[in-house]
């Protein structure tokens, strides 16, 4: 399942790296948080590479097991609170 999370996310990192403004319009809702930013949607890709490599090595290395996959979910789930009203009202409704 680790490895599957990995592609599927490498996946995205390579659309948002390679075709940022079709990214942009493929994903639902993104258009309506704001104008597009080509070096915003390059930095978010980054972020999510690093997640992928981490959970490539946390599916690599079983014995992190623990460490590796808490510290890959810290930072969808802190940016989904911390941007955008709408994540905000999700995270609200969450807590």
């Amino acid at each position: 399942m680790l490895w599957f999370c990995a592609a599927a996310t490498a996946a995205n990192v390579f659309y948002m790296l390679v075709d940022p403004l079709g990214w942009y319009g493929a994903v639902e809702g993104i258009p309506d948080t704001g104008s597009f930013n080509p070096h915003y949607v390059r930095d978010i890709g980054g972020a999510y590479l690093t997640l992928a490599v981490m959970t490539a090595a946390s599916a690599r290395w079983l014995g992190n097991a623990v460490a590796l996959p808490s510290a890959v979910a810290l930072y969808p789930s802190t940016s989904s609170c911390m941007s955008g009203t709408s994540r905000r009202a999700v995270c609200r409704s969450i807590i």
